[in-house]
This record gives C-alpha cells, sequence and structure tokens, in this order.
C-alpha cells in the first residue's frame, strides 16, 4: 500500500546517500526479489531516491525472473541463509501467518510487540 511505498523511498534514499558518499555510483535493494512486494513501488522508489542524490543510479533488475529467483533460492540453502518472509515493517510482521512447522517459526506478535517498545 501508499504505506510500502513511503517505506521503500525512505530506505532507498538512506541507501543512495550511504551509496554517493562513498562514490558508489549504482545501488539496488533485496527487496526487489521478494514476491511479497511489489516490484513496480519499488522501482518508483529506487528512480526517486536516486533522483534526489547526484550521481547514483538504481539498478532495477527483475530479480523474479530468468532463473535469479531460483538462484537466490539455492544461494539460501547453500550457504543456510535465514529467509525471512516480511518485508521487516510492524504492519508486516502482523499480516505474516506463522508456521508451525518450521525450526526458526516465531510468534509475530511477541516480535512486533518487542519492536514496538
Amino acid at each position: 500500500g501508499s504505506r510500502c511505498l513511503d517505506c521503500f523511498k525512505w530506505r532507498l534514499l538512506k541507501t543512495a546517500k550511504f551509496a554517493q558518499s562513498r562514490g558508489i555510483e549504482a545501488f539496488t535493494t533485496t527487496l526487489a526479489s521478494s514476491r511479497w512486494k511489489s516490484l513496480e513501488q519499488i522501482n518508483l522508489a529506487g528512480a526517486w531516491a536516486s533522483a534526489q542524490t547526484a550521481g547514483t543510479r538504481f539498478w532495477d533488475k527483475n530479480w523474479r525472473k530468468g532463473g535469479l529467483q531460483e538462484r537466490r533460492n539455492q544461494l539460501l540453502a547453500i550457504n543456510r541463509f535465514y529467509n525471512q518472509q516480511y518485508c521487516g515493517c510492524e504492519f508486516s510482521f502482523r499480516g505474516q501467518a506463522v508456521d508451525s512447522k518450521s525450526e526458526s517459526a516465531v510468534d509475530s506478535k511477541s516480535i512486533a510487540d518487542s519492536h514496538s517498545k
């Protein structure tokens, strides 16, 4: 929703400024590989952040096509990376269904409560 777009803008502006401060031209986000988030909103936010930050450009690669999603899943498994099923915001916590069979399943309400303190 509109909250997501605002959040993406805020996050990507911080990323663009970080890149700019280190002389890095291109920046992107792992959110672009998430099937739960709007790629259109992410790309809009990235383009906006780049326009606010001279000398940077947002790399708007579609990480969900061309075998990249499968490659991502392979790397997660090989490296035993945690695969977060939400973007990280409080509202996403509350909407996330917890898989009780998962080793990493946690009570989303307790996480959301701990973040609101």
